[in-house]
């Protein structure tokens, strides 16, 4: 078989031979999973005290999501930070609001097999 120039072949090894037929692959990045839904506790609850167990919806596509914790709306500063292959995340250490009667932050994302990471879900707070 003769090359012909300025054409793309698209090869393969079969069985020891070397194959190329004219054409291209285009690879294509798989989409970044959804955001999280039916989140709970609700927005604005009272925590069980120390360790509450957070939960929401899976999501098409998440290979894991990824949790955190915070005393501040902005995420700037967090107190867990975790990825999680589970629909629910309960922190390991006692998360106690920043002082008291202030609301503790948290939100949750979808993250793809190959690293994809989706929409945060809209963040929540509990008491």
């Amino acid at each position: 078989m003769r090359l012909q120039s300025r054409t793309r072949y698209l090869a393969a090894l079969v069985a020891g031979t070397l194959l190329a037929v004219p054409g291209s692959v285009e690879a294509h990045a798989a989409p970044a999973p959804d955001r999280p839904a039916n989140l709970s506790p609700d927005n604005g609850s009272t925590a069980t005290a120390g360790n509450p167990v957070f939960r929401w919806s899976p999501v098409h596509g998440a290979a894991k999501y990824r949790f955190q914790i915070s005393p501040a709306s902005d995420f700037a500063a967090k107190t867990y930070d975790v990825d999680t292959t589970q629909w629910t995340a309960t922190p390991t250490t006692d998360q106690p609001p920043s002082s008291a009667g202030s609301p503790l932050y948290w939100r949750v994302a979808a993250v793809g097999a190959t690293g994809t990471s989706g929409p945060w879900a809209t963040a929540r707070y509990v008491h």
